[in-house]
C-alpha cells in the first residue's frame, strides 16, 4: 500500500469514529438531562449517566472531564434557546414602552423555564463549578448585550454594568420563586418586572431626556 492509500484509509477510518462518539455524546446528553429532572445536580453523575447512555464513560471524559463542564455544556445550550424564545417575544414589540418590553422578556424566559424543567435547573439553581460559573457568566452578559440593544441603549461608559445587574436581579427573582414553589408564578413575574424596571429606569430615563434635548427621538 502507497503512504497516499494509507493516509485516505486512515482518513475514512476516522470518519466512522468520530461519527460514533457524537452519537455516544448525544445519548449521554440526552441521558444527563433525563437523570437531572430525576436525581438532581448533586446526584447526577458521569458514571451514572454513562449507564443510562449505555457509552463507555471513557467516551463522556473525553469531551467533558467532570459532570460540571457537561453542566456548563448543556447550560449554554438551554441559553441559546432562551435568546430565540426572547428574539420570538420581541419580534413584534418594536413599538413597545421600555417597561413593557421588560414585562415581555420577564414573560418570555418565565414561560420558557415553566416549559423546559432541564433549563430551570441548569440555570435557576446553577452554576455548579468554575466551569459551569463560566457558562452562566456568558449567558448573563448575553441576555444584557441582547436587551440593550433592544433598548436602543449604547454600551455603558462605566462599571459596573447597569443592564448586565439588571439581568441579576431578574434572575435573583426567578430563581427565588422557583425554589419556593418549583414554577414561575404569575406574582413572582411581577415582582421580577417591578425590581427590574425600578433599577434601571433612572438610567433609562436619563437617556431619553438626554435624547430628546439634543433632538433625538424620546425612547
Amino acid at each position: 500500500m502507497t503512504v497516499e492509500a494509507s493516509e485516505n484509509s486512515r482518513r475514512r477510518s476516522r470518519g466512522p469514529i468520530q461519527a460514533r462518539s457524537q452519537k455516544r455524546i448525544e445519548a449521554a446528553l440526552a441521558a444527563a438531562e433525563k437523570l437531572l429532572v430525576e436525581l438532581g445536580p448533586d446526584k447526577t453523575s458521569i458514571p451514572e449517566i454513562a449507564a443510562r447512555a449505555e457509552v463507555p464513560r471513557t467516551t463522556i471524559y473525553q469531551y467533558f472531564p467532570d459532570k460540571y463542564a457537561l453542566f456548563a455544556h448543556m447550560a449554554e445550550s438551554q441559553y441559546g434557546r432562551i435568546a430565540e424564545a426572547i428574539g420570538a417575544a420581541t419580534a413584534g414589540a418594536q413599538d413597545a414602552d421600555w417597561r413593557e418590553l421588560v414585562r415581555i422578556v420577564v414573560d418570555a424566559v418565565a414561560d420558557f423555564y415553566d416549559a423546559n424543567e432541564v433549563a430551570a435547573i441548569l440555570l435557576l439553581l446553577g452554576p455548579f463549578g468554575s466551569a459551569d460559573s463560566a457558562a452562566h457568566a456568558k449567558k448573563d452578559k448575553g441576555l444584557a448585550d441582547l436587551f440593550r440593544a433592544r433598548l436602543g441603549l449604547d454600551a455603558p461608559a462605566d462599571t459596573p454594568d447597569r443592564i448586565n445587574l439588571a439581568i441579576q436581579i431578574a434572575f435573583a427573582c426567578l430563581r427565588w420563586g422557583y425554589l419556593q414553589d418549583g414554577f414561575l408564578s404569575p406574582a413572582i413575574r411581577a415582582e421580577a418586572v417591578r425590581a427590574t424596571t425600578a433599577y434601571i429606569a433612572p438610567f433609562v430615563t436619563g437617556k431619553s431626556r438626554t435624547d430628546h434635548s439634543s433632538g433625538g427621538e424620546k425612547s
